[in-house]
């Protein structure tokens, strides 16, 4: 799919811009259209790739060199895509090129302490089951619930910030593939933002039934 040798590199040359273009427009309703369980089953599996038991929005990285890996790879798009043509005409266009370039060079490194790797790990981990409890008990109070208008707005929110990153996901899904690391990356605030958010939600309603019977609470705590 991807560099110099790569068969789509083959075609955009053979068919040139437009019809190549053309070209992957028709193939892309010529899949759905003619294999609409199989496109179904590959957008699924590329759903799953995010709601996984470790949530790609959460990356550790001990040790992630900028000038390596993200400033050469952005000067290489730019300066081979099509867009450089566009670029070279404005003096933004040759300031972010020029900018680029020494950046590649510049060995800008981002390192990850002990504890922001435990909470990128912790995050990963438990966001596919804080996403499914709080989800539940946010459908139970707005759909159940019945005279709990206090509670139905709170509920709303955690079900508008997980459908917000949902919907990225699934749009990555259909028109490409979550497996490309920048897709999950730019997630990663939606997703932390909407996680922190449930279990402030959840903890809330824990004190709040707390609080109304602590002696019930205690008792099933020993129980258990």
């Amino acid at each position: 799919m991807n560099g110099s040798d790569s068969l789509l590199d083959h075609w955009d040359h053979q068919l040139g811009e437009e019809p190549f273009l053309r070209f992957l427009h028709y193939w892309y309703w010529h899949s759905i259209v003619r294999r609409p369980l199989a496109f179904a089953e590959e957008i699924t599996r590329q759903v799953e790739v995010f709601y996984s038991t470790n949530c790609p929005a959460f990356r550790i990285y001990k040790i992630l060199r900028l000038s390596s890996w993200a400033y050469a790879a952005s000067f290489s798009a730019a300066h081979d895509s099509q867009t450089s043509r566009l670029l070279l005409r404005s003096h933004a266009g040759l300031d972010f090129l020029e900018d680029t370039n020494k950046l590649r060079f510049a060995d800008i490194v981002i390192r990850q302490g002990k504890r922001v790797r435990a909470w990128d790990f912790w995050c990963a981990r438990t966001y596919l089951p804080i996403l499914l409890l709080s989800v539940a008990f946010a459908g139970w109070f707005l759909f159940r619930r019945r005279g709990a208008e206090h509670s139905q707005w709170p509920a709303f929110l955690v079900l508008f910030l997980y459908s917000a990153n949902f919907g990225n996901v699934l749009g990555i899904s259909i028109i490409h593939t979550m497996e490309v690391d920048r897709y999950s990356t730019v997630l990663f605030i939606t997703a932390l933002l909407a996680q922190l958010y449930a279990i402030r939600w959840l903890l809330e309603i824990a004190l709040a039934e707390l609080g109304k019977n602590p002696r019930a609470a205690l008792d099933s705590v020993i129980r258990a």
